[in-house]
C-alpha cells in the first residue's frame, strides 16, 4: 500500500475529483469542499486548504481510498466503489500518525 499526503488542493482535485464523483450523492461534503478549495474562494478559517489534510492510499490495482479533512471537522474517507479494504484503512491510520 502506498500513502500519499497532498499539500496542493489543485493536485488532489485533479487526482480524485472523478473518484469522488463515482458516488456523487454519498460524497457531497468532500466534493463541495474540494471544489471550493480548488476555486480558491472564501479562504478563511476552515475553508483555507493550507490547513486541510488530503491523502490517498493506493496499491498495484490503483486507488483504494481518499481522505479529506477540513479542521476542525472530522476526516471524511471514501473507499473507491465502497470496497472497504482493512489494509488500506490501517495504512492510512499508521501514515497519518507518522506525519
Amino acid at each position: 500500500m502506498t500513502f500519499k499526503l497532498y499539500q496542493d488542493v489543485k493536485e488532489f482535485y485533479q487526482d480524485y475529483y472523478s473518484t469522488y464523483m463515482i458516488h456523487e450523492a454519498q460524497n457531497l461534503i468532500p466534493l463541495g469542499n474540494l471544489v471550493m478549495g480548488y476555486k480558491g474562494e472564501d479562504k478563511f478559517d476552515w475553508r483555507d486548504p493550507v490547513n486541510w489534510i488530503m491523502a490517498s492510499i493506493s496499491d498495484e490495482n490503483g486507488i483504494r481510498l481518499c481522505a479529506l479533512m477540513t479542521p476542525p471537522y472530522n476526516l471524511t474517507i471514501y473507499a473507491k466503489d465502497n470496497n472497504i479494504n482493512d489494509e488500506a484503512i490501517l495504512c492510512l491510520i499508521d501514515s497519518l500518525f507518522s506525519h
